[in-house]
């Protein structure tokens, strides 16, 4: 129904799997725009080259664009809800545990982004929902998500841009800037690494 979905996460887990979904995500590429079928023609192609056997760790990161969007975060009663921001990590995070149980996962949360008010002027992302909650708690429930499927989890909500230094990296409301991404990569960095010489 929503073609865009296609290129959600748990979607995307089915086409790095090659399985018998690839024809969905290749049907829903023509109802999207030429800007982001061509974009996501491209992940087709990359995630069909990759050996999955000879990866160790998936890197997963988010902004604040769920928020933004107001999407339902999550369904306590079914936590691979695959229509919820936290249900949909959780069922691709299963999703690929099941066909290849080595590889590692670390999850990195949204970093701070603000809110938009009517007039479209920045406003805290603390203050502004959009129909469901605060960003603060899309990253606090999916810290939750991982903390039962047993994952690394990086908070960058609270640990690397926050609302307090949000201007110094942010180049609008939600994109990084370079100095952003670099303190991003930086913390990705000490957690990829952080067991490496541990007896």
């Amino acid at each position: 129904e929503e073609p865009l979905d296609a290129v959600n996460f748990y979607w995307l887990c089915h086409v790095l799997l090659g399985d018998a979904t690839d024809h969905l995500f290749l049907d829903a590429l023509s109802y999207l725009d030429d800007s982001t079928a061509q974009e996501a023609k491209l992940i087709y192609e990359k995630f069909n080259s990759i050996d999955m056997n000879e990866i160790d760790v998936i890197a997963i990161m988010y902004d604040g664009s769920d928020y933004l969007a107001g999407l339902e975060m999550y369904d306590d009663n079914t936590y691979t809800n695959i229509n919820t921001f936290t249900g949909n990590l959780h069922a691709g995070i299963e999703l690929i545990r099941e066909n290849y149980p080595h590889i590692r996962f670390i999850v990195m949360s949204p970093s701070y982004a603000y809110g938009l008010d009517e007039n479209g002027e920045f406003i805290s992302s603390d203050i502004q929902t959009y129909g469901q909650h605060f960003l603060s708690t899309y990253v606090i429930k999916q810290a939750e998500a991982c903390s039962v499927l047993g994952v690394t989890y990086i908070d960058h909500l609270y640990g690397t841009i926050t609302e307090a230094n949000a201007d110094l990296y942010l180049s609008d409301h939600i994109h990084l800037n370079p100095e952003g991404r670099q303190l991003i990569a930086d913390r990705f960095l000490k957690a990829l690494y952080h067991y490496q010489n541990r007896d």
